[in-house]
């Protein structure tokens, strides 16, 4: 049970107690299984989240500071002054280290203040002694020696902001030079992993593992396409399809006490999901693959065909660990995940059917998929009574019947009926939810 579920209990069983439900020794021995909470111990997320911003409006004030009369200073002083944010930042780990070593506030702001020197100085010494350099190289460095503050001080903000900085060093790299460095994204994201995991195991539904999960899904569908966009053609849709899933079933493999923006994983997943499903609907997805022309460039420079192959065998391994979490999930028992983790074995499907010319059939798919998925969405909310699945349900419907309105040369006037019958399915769906759910 977590501690927000225990907490609850303690607080219901004098009400308990009181009203003859349980006596005084069943709420002792309640208390006594579970054990006593450390309130004390508890970190104050206003107190983390105030620490982190001073120490960014600190470091953001003293570069203002030194940028007052920085062109005026000799060489030697700028460099002095841009090593001095750097050597206070380390003193400030070093007390956290010493002194706080389990205050979260202040492991997290100085980590923060020493990671925002880190950069600061690289920048300024760069700038002073004219380094030639740019900005994929300078956001590379300054991410790689800020990391270590994550693992030092156990500090989940360097984590995040590292995680940020990478997938914009995979941006930079693939809209500069297409030399396909933006493929090292995997290797570098992989450093983060072990501090993600530990934190998400110490407690998956805490906040500072909600928000390293957010961080780390919206990185990690980023860095896909960043580093894999200029690949094998059409890949994306295998890629994608196992990434989104990937992140449904590892949610779903959590226990299920809290929604909505709490479970990070389910909302990137399934919104992915749908989002993917849609635009595979389209006729432009199929188009031919370039397996042909990777074998060209095989037979021509081994070495030019290595970004092609590794975009080929990354989007192939993500649907591979989609359907071994799928299975792993329907040997459980747990059969309600099929309705949303499909995509990845459809995906796979559909895909070798566009090799040989089976786009229609690609097509039709997908279509009835989406279809299935909005009807069955819409079917779980009803028996359950959650007005999210409901409206979910209905508003995956409303998307497909939209897409296809564009693709159709129905008159005005049917279209019309049509939004105005969704409209009022819309209302006696949440008539039927409230219903049920009052029942309950």
């Amino acid at each position: 049970m977590s501690k927000k579920a225990i907490r609850w209990l303690y607080d219901e069983l004098p009400k308990l107690v009181e009203g003859q439900v349980l006596t005084a020794t069943d709420a002792e021995r309640l208390q006594a299984h579970y054990g006593a909470l450390d309130d004390a111990g508890r970190p104050s997320i206003g107190l983390i989240i105030c620490s982190i911003l001073g120490a960014t409006l600190i470091g953001l004030g003293i570069i203002l500071v030194f940028a007052h009369n920085w062109a005026d200073l000799s060489r030697p002083m700028r460099a002095v002054l841009s090593f001095s944010p750097l050597v206070i930042g380390q003193l400030l780990v070093g007390w956290a280290l010493l002194r706080r070593p389990d205050s979260r506030a202040w492991c997290e702001g100085a980590a923060v203040f020493l990671m925002g020197a880190v950069g600061a100085a690289i920048a300024l010494v760069g700038q002073t002694y004219h380094i030639s350099g740019d900005p994929e190289s300078f956001v590379l460095s300054w991410m790689l020696l800020g990391l270590p503050l994550a693992y030092l001080l156990r500090a989940s903000t360097p984590a995040a902001f590292y995680c940020v900085g990478i997938t914009c060093w995979a941006g930079m790299a693939h809209d500069w030079n297409g030399s396909g460095n933006q493929l090292w994204f995997w290797a570098l994201a992989a450093l983060a992993a072990p501090h993600i995991w530990q934190t998400v195991l110490r407690d998956p539904r805490s906040p500072r593992a909600v928000f390293l999960l957010w961080v780390a899904g919206l990185c990690l569908c980023l860095g896909y396409g960043f580093s894999l966009e200029r690949g094998l053609r059409g890949g994306w849709i295998l890629g994608y399809s196992g990434l989104l899933a990937i992140f449904y079933l590892l949610d779903m493999s959590w226990p299920q006490d809290v929604s909505g923006w709490r479970r990070p994983w389910h909302v990137l997943g399934s919104l992915g999901i749908v989002v993917l499903s849609l635009l595979l609907t389209f006729e432009t997805w199929t188009r031919r693959s370039d397996w042909g022309r990777l074998v060209e460039l095989w037979d021509q420079d081994p070495w030019l065909a290595a970004p092609w192959l590794l975009h080929a065998f990354l989007s192939l391994a993500l649907v591979a660990l989609a359907l071994w979490l799928l299975l792993r999930h329907v040997r459980c028992g747990r059969h309600d995940v099929l309705l949303f983790a499909a995509v990845a074995p459809l995906a796979l499907g559909c895909y070798l059917l566009a090799l040989f010319d089976g786009e229609d059939v690609s097509l039709l798919a997908f279509n009835l998929y989406l279809a299935v998925l909005g009807v069955g969405t819409l079917r779980n909310g009803l028996r359950s009574g959650q007005l999210i699945q409901v409206n979910g349900g209905l508003a995956i419907i409303t998307a497909l019947i939209t897409a296809r309105f564009f693709d159709s040369d129905l008159p005005f006037t049917i279209r019309g009926i049509l939004f105005i019958l969704i409209g009022c399915g819309f209302l006696a769906a949440n008539i039927v939810a409230k219903k049920n759910r009052g029942a309950r």
